[in-house]
């Protein structure tokens, strides 16, 4: 069975359609703003759940669907 990545999102660049592991990307983005130049554990913007849009699904609210 193969997998279907074309509702992923990448943990890299956030894109959706690819993973970490085959993305292009120069640079990581931030999983808490999507900018770029930091991680989540240094970001300068407040931490909250609803900007926040899921790897698998793309909903806003969560960044990844139960399963």
């Amino acid at each position: 069975m193969a997998f279907q990545y074309s509702r992923k999102g990448c943990f890299k660049c956030g894109n959706l359609g690819h993973i970490a592991e085959n993305c292009s990307s120069e640079q990581r983005l931030c999983y808490n703003c999507r900018q770029p130049g930091h991680e989540s554990s240094a970001c300068p913007s407040p931490r909250t759940v609803s900007a926040k849009q899921c790897y698998s699904c793309g909903g806003v609210g969560h960044i990844q669907a139960g399963q």
